[in-house]
């Protein structure tokens, strides 16, 4: 079931949630025959005029409750895409630091320059891009390997930077899974990962904090 269907469902049974007609004025008949009796007319009338207010309350409170299901109802359908965006970009930032870790030794692949670097990687179904943000084009480079990142093939570039620091480069074909994602940042552990897209190509870069 989708969550159009889940949405038109729930809104479709608030709807009806309101008071009828005929349970208005059953609770109007109750309230004036408690009134009824040994009371005088002038209490009678007052007893008739505190029923009516009760009735106006609760179709008073019906509509504020209808309006504030509908409000509840429409914010989790805008809200989906942020969502699932949200979670997209921190588990690839997660893996991304995980092989900054693990993998940061294995070079099969070295050149002068990431230009030279990325062109020799043959087996990638997208053009690698060499990537001018935080000057990651102008960093030393040690080399690269293949690796995958989220379930499908990827460079991981190995970079330094004028500090000394290690910084890692992923690329990876922005497929169908990740076309909703265009850029996020997160901060894990001492490591920043940045994550953007450019020209059908999904980068990933990895930047830790010196050591205190």
């Amino acid at each position: 079931m989708t969550t159009r269907n889940i949405d038109d469902q729930l809104r479709q049974y608030y709807l009806g949630a309101a008071l009828e007609p005929a349970s208005l004025e059953r609770l109007r008949g109750v309230l004036t025959k408690t009134g009824e009796g040994s009371a005088r007319p002038a209490e009678r009338r007052d007893t008739s005029t505190r029923a009516w207010r009760v009735v106006a309350l609760a179709a008073s409170i019906t509509v504020v409750f209808l309006a504030a299901a509908v409000l509840v109802l429409r914010e989790p359908a805008s809200d989906a895409p942020r969502v699932a965006t949200a979670g997209l970009s921190e588990r690839l930032a997660q893996e991304a630091a995980r092989r900054h870790g693990r993998c940061i030794e294995e070079i099969d692949f070295q050149a002068e320059d990431l230009e030279r670097l990325v062109a020799q990687m043959q087996k990638i179904d997208f053009t690698a891009g060499v990537p001018t943000r935080r000057a990651l084009d102008r960093m030393k480079v040690k080399g690269a390997h293949y690796c995958v990142l989220d379930g499908q093939i990827a460079i991981h570039a190995v970079l330094v930077d004028e500090s000394g620091e290690i910084v890692s480069l992923f690329e990876t074909k922005a497929g169908p899974n990740l076309a909703s994602l265009r850029s996020a940042s997160h901060r894990m552990g001492r490591n920043d990962i940045d994550l953007w897209q450019e020209s059908g190509v999904l980068y990933a870069a990895v930047f830790s904090s010196p050591a205190v």
